[in-house]
């Protein structure tokens, strides 16, 4: 990346609502001081501050701005992202959703691969039942990524679990008649409407919209570790009845290649691999408009707070900690490609089944 993110509004080198309600009083302290430290131009220091600040309140979205701004003076674009986009999702958290629209805006001028974070809070949110949020949430994702049905789909439920049928009724209905998520858009009208979904002669009538394609069967799993790979293809060869493809790559540059011929819709994409490590694969496959549309799962064994950093930073849609289980997998698949499952499928067993472990 050569080019870095433009001082955000709302930033430490205006004055913010720092001062606000429920601020931890030492947070706020480091915060005031970082802010004095970057107006003498001292961005390591200042930096540091603002770390302190957040590490002592959690919630802090004016001090991860502020390392952003301290990151940006010093040169490094990487860090400078990477806690915008946290600032971005501790908005989101905090439920200041038109501040993180407009920060997350500002993102994606300058850096388009950055995670729609909307759409991982909207998910998290529907986990949740909390529906109104997540319905809010989903339609701000939508806006950001108006080319992901699943997002429209989710907008659809949540009005429905609501109780707004005929608002849910007619962004179905648009979906259909756009060839998007099918299957579950026809589930969800049978839900709404009692009946199955029949495309009338009066449809044709409908106002004109362009077709988009149905997100691609395809997956792709990326890994250094043969015993990794094979028990990934044990957990996945379920989805092979359902209509996916399934493909391995054995390393970084593989995988990379492997990505750009088939296209997927979904990868899983280990982070320590010989040639390209993750983070590298990543950040290219979202760079590019051709590939930018599949969702990747991060998977690694390192948990600390800097490594999701970072791997949000490159683009992971998710990213899964080892150890999990093969159950865990098999369901993320299905949830981020859009599949309900086989009728009669069965997955696999918690008891004596084997996590996938580093």
């Amino acid at each position: 990346m050569t080019t870095l993110p433009p001082v955000p509004p709302g930033s430490p080198s205006s004055p913010g609502p720092s001062a606000a309600a429920g601020i931890n009083p030492d947070a706020q302290r480091d915060y005031l001081h970082g802010k004095v430290l970057l107006k003498a131009r001292r961005y390591e220091d200042a930096a540091a501050a603002f770390k302190r600040a957040i590490a002592r309140q959690g919630l802090y979205p004016d001090a991860c701005r502020g390392v952003a701004v301290s990151s940006h003076a010093l040169g490094d674009a990487s860090q400078t992202v990477a806690y915008l986009i946290k600032a971005a999702g501790q908005l989101i958290r905090m439920q200041r959703l038109e501040s993180a629209a407009r920060l997350f805006r500002s993102i994606r001028t300058v850096y388009p691969a950055a995670p729609n974070l909307f759409s991982l809070a909207a998910r998290a949110a529907a986990r949740a039942r909390h529906w109104e949020t997540a319905r809010e949430l989903f339609a701000h994702a939508a806006a950001f990524s108006p080319h992901e049905p699943e997002l429209v789909l989710g907008q659809a439920e949540a009005l429905t679990a609501m109780g707004r049928v005929d608002e849910a009724l007619k962004l179905v209905e648009s979906m259909l008649f756009q060839g998007w998520c099918l299957h579950a858009a026809e589930a969800l009208y049978q839900r709404i409407t009692g009946e199955a979904w029949r495309e009338t002669p009066g449809a044709l009538s409908a106002p004109p919209v362009e077709a988009a394609p149905s997100p691609p069967r395809t997956l792709v799993v990326v890994d250094d570790e043969p015993h990794i790979r094979m028990l990934m293809e044990e957990t996945l060869e379920p989805l092979e009845d359902e209509g996916v493809s399934i493909f391995f790559a054995k390393d970084g540059r593989e995988g990379l290649d492997t990505i750009r011929r088939e296209r997927p819709g979904l990868v899983f994409l280990d982070v320590m691999m010989p040639h390209l490590n993750g983070y590298q694969v990543c950040e290219l496959v979202k760079a590019d408009p051709a590939l930018c549309g599949a969702c990747i799962v991060m998977l690694s064994a390192k948990g600390q707070e800097v490594d999701r950093i970072r791997g949000e930073a490159a683009g992971a849609d998710v990213y899964m900690t080892k150890p999990f289980s093969p159950r865990e997998v098999l369901a993320s698949a299905r949830r981020l490609m859009g599949l309900t499952g086989a009728a009669g499928a069965v997955e696999p067993a918690d008891s004596g089944e084997k996590d996938f472990d580093s």
